[in-house]
């Protein structure tokens, strides 16, 4: 497990793909609906005023570091490297392990244009 930062309320961790995806792994093979989430630089800031927005995001099963906002926060603010993993990437994985495993997948976020780019990818 790598280092931990809390940013505006919101606990990130930086980790290696090999143990996100072995989170994935473990979320999709429980029974409970599980929630990822990819704070990046806009939800952050709005975790710092709204206490419900923030408890949701530290109530994830997972959290992703997405953009380089929340990487050069921690790193100005703690001197720590978190790692990104995009929640474009996390999404293929995600969908990809689902697949193999007959399981599903709900999406919140995003926009048409993401849409149409998903369904003809997968």
């Amino acid at each position: 497990m790598g280092k931990s930062v809390t940013i505006f309320g919101v606990s990130l961790e930086s980790q290696i793909k090999a143990e996100i995806l072995d989170k994935f792994e473990a979320c999709l093979d429980g029974s409970e609906q599980k929630i990822v989430v990819t704070p990046n630089s806009e939800m952050l800031l709005l975790a710092r005023i709204n206490n419900k927005f923030r408890d949701a995001l530290n109530n994830a099963a997972i959290r992703l570091v997405d953009g380089f906002g929340p990487v050069f926060m921690a790193r100005l603010l703690y001197g720590v490297r978190l790692k990104r993993y995009p929640g474009v990437d996390a999404v293929g994985d995600i969908i990809t392990l689902a697949a193999r495993k007959n399981k599903k997948v709900f999406l919140l976020g995003g926009n048409e244009a993401v849409l149409e780019k998903l369904i003809a990818k997968w």
